[in-house]
């Protein structure tokens, strides 16, 4: 089966998935408190939001595909994929360069150097695993598979990708300081959406997303 715009999908369902992950982050922050340390965040928190999403993602493929979701969103991998985890380290690379070149970064850097600093030993590991593996298959389940193949029902595929490429970024939007690295976020949420509907399975885009988070997931592990 191949990412063709599968009639069964929704927009409601992207969104239904992505809200379930948000409601999974709001209880935990309930009952951790607004102040969450590096270890809250990468052992409850982000779990919490992941396997949420996940969840609502097998629910709706239950209800409209076959149950599975690596097979009703062509979750596939070749080994030729591989060069595309260098691909999204240099995409990394050159949009880092230029928001030093061109962006006042003073305020940004800061919840990432706390996270970073706090982070350690186990944590820290733990950090890696999810940004490198487990976000990357999530989110490209969501963005590139429910919510660009819905979107290619009813508009055009360029749009699809324009569009599906906009709610990505707006969903990393956490306030103000997150405002500097919301247009790299779209430019990679295009080249996503590209790359899923010209090679039709979602592994090309996941091990691309996957590049892509690498070098801050180093950050956080060997700092």
């Amino acid at each position: 089966m191949t990412l063709q715009a599968p009639p069964r999908w929704r927009i409601v369902d992207a969104f239904f998935a992505l809200i379930s992950g948000i409601v999974a982050v709001g209880i935990a922050v309930l009952f951790l408190g607004d102040e969450l340390s590096a270890t809250e965040i990468f052992v409850v928190v982000l779990p919490a939001q992941e396997v949420a999403t996940f969840g609502a993602v097998w629910l709706i493929s239950r209800r409209r595909g076959t149950g599975n979701p690596i097979v009703d969103f062509a979750v596939r991998f070749r080994r030729r994929d591989g060069w595309l985890i260098l691909g999204g380290v240099g995409l990394q690379v050159v949009l880092s360069l230029l928001l030093v070149l061109f962006v006042d970064l003073d305020e940004s850097p800061q919840e990432i150097a706390r996270l970073a600093d706090e982070a350690s030993g186990g944590v820290a590991v733990l950090a890696f695993v999810l940004t490198v593996a487990l976000v990357p298959f999530v989110e490209e389940l969501v963005f590139r598979g429910l919510l660009l193949g819905a979107l290619r029902r009813s508009i055009p595929t360029a749009w699809a990708v324009v569009f599906s490429a906009a709610v990505f970024t707006l969903f990393h939007f956490a306030g103000r300081a997150t405002l500097v690295i919301l247009p790299p976020l779209f430019i990679v949420g295009l080249v996503l959406g590209v790359l899923a509907v010209r090679t039709g399975r979602l592994g090309p885009s996941i091990i691309l997303h996957s590049g892509f988070n690498l070098v801050p997931a180093l950050v956080l592990l060997f700092s």
